[in-house]
């Protein structure tokens, strides 16, 4: 949710510092905890097809667009947003393969 913000932020707006968030505090909310694990990938899934409909009508120029990320106040465009986006998923999804994979 907070990477699809970010680059709508990017899209309708010069450089906008993007605003943090404590992901390990967010972690610890009843959604999070006692929240049925289908409808957060429900919401994810439904998250990600609108977001690919809006990166495939982006023109290249837009992929240049920048936002602040006031974590060591460094400009990142859009083109790296994606890399790193695409780069943390995958991390997440080796972390619940070797989870199911563990035996307990």
């Amino acid at each position: 949710m907070n990477s699809i913000t970010r680059f709508k932020l990017a899209l309708t707006e010069d450089n906008p510092t993007i605003k943090l968030y404590d992901e390990a505090q967010w972690a610890t909310l009843n959604d999070t905890l006692d929240y049925s694990i289908q409808s957060s990938t429900k919401l994810l899934s439904g998250i990600h097809q609108r977001w690919v409909f809006l990166l495939e009508q982006l023109e290249t120029s837009q992929l240049l667009r920048t936002y602040i990320h006031p974590d060591g106040n460094e400009c990142i465009s859009l083109q790296e947003s994606l890399a790193i986006y695409a780069w943390h998923c995958t991390h997440h999804l080796q972390h619940i393969i070797n989870a199911k994979a563990f035996k307990y």
